[in-house]
């Protein structure tokens, strides 16, 4: 029981740092695109 919290947890954390890259990522995208127009 405690392992499986442990690994939900850690699962939240990955999905948030996933989260922030991505919206890093569109930033960086849409940035591109302005200074490529």
């Amino acid at each position: 029981m405690f392992s499986l919290h442990l690994m939900e947890k850690r699962m939240g954390a990955f999905i948030d740092k996933a989260i922030m890259v991505l919206r890093v990522l569109i930033a960086l995208l849409e940035l591109i695109r302005v200074l490529i127009d």
